[in-house]
């Protein structure tokens, strides 16, 4: 812009080439970077992927074995009911823990909908 005007000054040129010298290797590195992780990368979505298809997994063994449970029976008593109950509440917080944490891992790995199902079977 100063230069078009001819009002720029060398030191300013001089600065701006820099700049523009600075940025190209920046974003060169940005790429050599990307290339060297690439592996780690890939490797490490399949991990997550794999912890979360685990994690279903375990959300679909929870929700079919709850009916199984002694607080869902008549015969425990309201009161033991109840400790049971939180028992489970603990696992559910538990559970959304590690929704959440392997959620926010998806989102990272840019595989956001990986981790739908297992919401859907806390609600």
């Amino acid at each position: 812009m100063l230069t078009k005007h001819g009002i720029a000054k060398d030191k300013q040129l001089k600065e701006n080439k820099k700049l523009n010298d600075d940025w190209g290797h920046v974003k060169k590195l940005a790429k050599d970077m990307e290339k060297e992780i690439k592996g780690n990368v890939t490797k490490e979505t399949e991990a997550n992927a794999k912890q979360i298809q685990s994690l279903e997994d375990s959300l679909k063994s929870f929700s079919s074995n709850l009916k199984k449970r002694e607080f869902y029976q008549y015969k425990t008593g309201r009161e033991v009911a109840m400790q049971k109950l939180e028992g489970v509440y603990a696992e559910i917080r538990e559970l959304e823990k590690k929704i959440e944490d392997y959620g926010y891992n998806a989102l990272k790995f840019g595989q956001p909908h990986l981790i739908e199902n297992c919401n859907k079977h806390v609600e």
